[in-house]
């Protein structure tokens, strides 16, 4: 009995740590008058105590050991829980061990409560043929290049408060067609973030991946930068950002050019602020605007015919969701500073329903029409399209198991710079999470 007592103050302990309240009573059989109304509704908000489904709550009967364990594995769900009711936690685990171990919750040495890190990851084994066709002087020439890439990938995170947890990144590549390390371990990312409903702000080396998705690959930015941004809203988000990429972040902007042109890129770090809305329920219409200032020496390249070290970037993307799995989307952006390849655009078509292999056997296929411009396009996901050319691109995902997946792209087209030149594309990878 005691213990059904401590276990019953503790969930309504935990129903304290957030301040969100229910907009209505859930249960027909708990007046608003009763001591524990305001609790009661809490952890119906939180998804701890469902009722029984007939909208009542029935507190004055006795729980059975497995309607207790149900409550307690949907408290180990809570994210934000403090270090004393933790403590409790890991004490009810531990009585009602078996009855969560029925429900198909583990609690071998309570990893899921009591370690302060909690780690995540990916394997991936990459495999890339490029082949190009170039007219030179001498007539038509090929050139092709494939690689094979094998990366390990740990992400840690871990809760500092209530409010604020730390996160970071850490990858190791290895070149399988050499068999070597493409380097030893390195720390990519490492930054805290600080939640507080629907304010997100991020401060140190993080992600720079904006919204001109509605083609399906980010058309600007895929890279990571030191810096700051803060977030607010939900279905309507805006956003502000600012810092500093690697002076290597835009070398790809040279992207694919006649091997027969001479160009060098200067090795400069890029300074860039930025702002950007986007408004998306996951149902119809969706869209969004970006605005980017970008100042490096890194944008004079390509035979100097970029001569400004500066760049504004403007972008636009819209799309509607005919159902949850099939999405037409379109992006465009400019770069009006630049002056050789300053535009780029596409249009996707994806239905499925694949999401990082989440669910076993889940699936999608795309079929999309890309033109990459490198003037504007300075650090853009390329897995299948190519930087500097336009062309059609098609791709597919699967997930003959949960969290392992198979992805294959292939892209068909020409370069920006010269019509008569060929680029193709075939990528294909395998991605295991864990």
């Amino acid at each position: 009995m005691k213990r059904t007592i401590s276990a019953l103050m503790f969930l309504l302990v935990l129903g304290s740590v957030n301040t969100a309240w229910a907009e209505a009573n859930p249960f027909s059989d708990v007046p608003a008058d009763h001591w524990a109304y305001d609790a009661i509704l809490q952890l119906s908000e939180h998804g701890v105590i469902q009722g029984y489904g007939d909208d009542t709550f029935r507190g004055g009967r006795s729980l059975t050991r497995y309607e207790m364990a149900q409550m307690v594995a949907r408290a180990m769900a809570q994210r934000k829980i403090s270090d004393q009711d933790k403590t409790l936690l890991n004490k009810l685990t531990l009585e009602f061990g078996n009855e969560l171990s029925s429900l198909g919750i583990r609690t071998d040495n309570l990893e899921r409560n009591a370690d302060r890190v909690k780690w995540t990851g990916k394997v991936e084994y990459t495999a890339v043929s490029n082949h190009i066709e170039e007219m030179t002087e001498s007539g038509r020439e090929e050139f092709k290049d494939n690689f094979y890439d094998l990366l390990l990938r740990l992400e840690p995170s871990a809760d500092i408060n209530d409010y604020w947890t730390v996160h970071a990144r850490l990858d190791s590549r290895f070149d399988l067609e050499q068999d070597t390390a493409a380097a030893n371990v390195r720390l990519r990312r490492a930054w805290v973030q600080g939640d507080f409903g629907d304010v997100r702000v991020k401060l140190g080396r993080h992600e720079l991946n904006t919204n001109e998705k509605g083609g399906g690959a980010s058309l600007v930015w895929d890279t990571n930068y030191s810096g700051a941004s803060v977030e607010i809203g939900k279905n309507l988000k805006g956003s502000i950002m600012g810092g500093r990429l690697n002076r290597n972040a835009i070398w790809s902007s040279v992207g694919y050019v006649p091997y027969s042109i001479d160009y060098e890129v200067p090795r400069d770090t890029v300074d860039f602020v930025g702002v950007n809305v986007q408004y998306d329920t996951g149902q119809k219409l969706y869209g969004g605007a970006g605005y980017y200032r970008v100042k490096s020496d890194s944008l004079k390249a390509l035979d100097n015919e970029l001569t400004e070290d500066k760049g504004d970037i403007w972008s636009l993307n819209a799309g509607y969701h005919f159902s949850d799995k099939a999405v037409l989307g379109a992006a465009y952006a400019q770069n009006t500073k630049a002056d050789y390849q300053d535009k780029s655009w596409q249009v996707q078509f994806t239905y499925g329903n694949y999401d990082d292999a989440k669910e076993k056997g889940s699936w999608n296929a795309y079929a999309a029409y890309r033109s990459m411009g490198t003037g504007v396009s300075l650090a853009a996901n390329h897995d299948g399209v190519m930087l500097g050319t336009r062309g059609f691109e098609i791709g597919a995902a699967y997930a003959p198991f949960r969290n392992v997946g198979f992805l294959i792209k292939y892209f068909d087209g020409k370069s920006l710079h010269d019509d008569e030149n060929y680029a193709r594309k075939l990528f294909g990878r395998l991605e295991m999470f864990f």
